[in-house]
């Protein structure tokens, strides 16, 4: 199984901080998370640790971690 981690607020539209789903086959991220056109370049997604995007295909292996970009000073 996948397993989905996301951080800060980017939780909600996962329905909790983690999740696992079953990948029969190469799905692209966005094809199973829903994120609102306005977050897309606004968070970081990671693919087995490896910088990805959301049209980056995953597998039944993968860990996706997604963070909300945080800046400040």
């Amino acid at each position: 199984m996948a397993f989905i981690r996301a951080l800060g607020y980017l939780a909600e539209y996962i329905g909790g901080r983690s999740m696992k789903i079953r990948v029969d086959k190469p799905v692209k991220i966005r094809d199973i998370i829903k994120l609102p056109l306005d977050l897309e370049g606004r968070i970081i997604i990671l693919v087995d640790g490896q910088p990805s995007t959301l049209d980056s295909l995953i597998v039944d292996s993968d860990r996706i971690v997604l963070m909300p970009i945080i800046s400040g000073g």
